[in-house]
């Protein structure tokens, strides 16, 4: 179902060999990316990646004056989980499809008729269907994956990266 997160990592090796070709803009963030910027991040943080068959994750320790611009390429254009520590950054070859709650999430004005997920509530990655998941803060999650009766859609909401853990599978 979400092969295409996986594709990320792929795209990710793929730019690292050919470059990219043109600038990227984050119109959410107002922060354009120039292409030369871009590849030079490739090249210093990414070049020893060849084969990353049966390894789960990369770690890669980042300078201060790139963490931010770093966090929203990973994140936002690559659409990769990583875990933050410090200047650390893991990064996992494939997004998780499960997670569970490990701090109680409420929510407040929102029409989903839930009051919110427990601690210990297990939360899947769906599609963002409207591209409304500020990825830079949260995933977009949901308790099932069942489709909205009489609809392709699934529900989701956006999840914070400090309510969750994700599930590896064994």
């Amino acid at each position: 179902m979400f092969r295409f997160l996986k594709m990320r990592f792929d795209k990710l090796l793929i730019d690292k060999k050919i470059g990219v070709g043109r600038d990227i803009n984050f119109r959410r963030y107002k922060i354009k990316i120039s292409k030369q910027t871009f590849n030079k991040y490739l090249i210093k943080y990414f070049s020893f990646i060849e084969d990353y068959k049966g390894r789960l994750y990369f770690q890669i320790e980042v300078d201060d004056q790139d963490k931010s611009e770093l966090l929203l390429i990973l994140r936002a254009y690559y659409c990769l989980y990583l875990e933050v520590y410090k200047y650390t950054f893991k990064i996992h070859i494939t997004f998780p499809d499960k997670f569970i709650v490990k701090k109680n999430i409420r929510f407040k004005n929102h029409s989903s008729g839930k009051q919110g997920f427990l601690v210990g509530k297990t939360l899947y990655t769906v599609n963002n269907n409207y591209n409304t998941c500020d990825r830079l803060k949260g995933i977009p999650l949901w308790d099932s994956l069942d489709a909205i009766e009489g609809t392709e859609l699934t529900p989701s909401i956006q999840i914070n990266y400090e309510y969750i853990d994700p599930v590896y599978k064994a």
